[in-house]
């Protein structure tokens, strides 16, 4: 029994280590606009810096993360784009939390990223969907939307009108749940487009 434990302690072990070597397709941008190709870790996966190498037999190089802005990984599926950006503690907050990673779903005056997070317990690890809206030259992201097992829509309603509050048409969709969580593009979307007619 004591044999059969150990062995799939180590499995285990050896598992996870294969799992933090795995490599991606990717291009790496810096803060002082360097570009490389290559492939490198995931930065979701990592903590402090990836690796990166020029092809799959390439001398492994160390990156620290802050030295990156943006990290863009390809695969049968297209792009994916990670952005180190800043975001407020709460919707109000002037408080901003710097240098985490953040998935871009949606580009446009406001864009929307989504940012994971993990919470573990003794009854195992739940994860949850973040969607943060960045504004043109804002510093930092504010949280709009939360994904979850349940009451998704609670976030989006509570905060949405928030952020978008100087478009009280748009408010109005969001708090008769006309527009719920699962319409957050569409109504990002709306909001951009209302932007761009008042500024025209």
């Amino acid at each position: 029994m004591k044999r059969i434990l150990c062995l799939l302690l180590f499995v285990s072990i050896a598992s996870s280590l294969q799992a933090q070597q795995l490599f991606y397709s990717a291009e790496l941008v810096f803060n002082d606009g360097t570009v490389k190709k290559g492939l490198a870790n995931s930065v979701l996966e990592t903590h402090k810096r990836i690796k990166f190498k020029t092809s799959e037999k390439g001398e492994i190089e160390y990156f620290e993360h802050t030295s990156l802005k943006r990290v863009t990984y390809f695969d049968s599926k297209g792009s994916h784009v990670f952005d180190r950006l800043s975001r407020y503690t709460t919707i109000k907050s002037n408080s901003l939390i710097h240098d985490e990673w953040f998935q871009l779903i949606q580009p446009g005056y406001v864009s929307i990223y989504l940012y994971y997070t993990r919470m573990g317990s003794t009854s195992g690890t739940a994860g949850f969907k973040e969607y943060f809206a960045f504004k043109e030259g804002e510093p930092g992201g504010r949280l709009v939307s939360l994904v979850a097992s349940v009451n998704s829509n609670a976030t989006f309603k509570r905060y949405a009108p928030i952020y978008f509050s100087d478009y009280p048409e748009l408010c109005a969709k969001i708090k008769n749940k006309e527009l719920t969580y699962v319409d957050l593009l569409k109504a990002v979307d709306e909001y951009n487009s209302w932007h761009a007619s008042k500024n025209n």
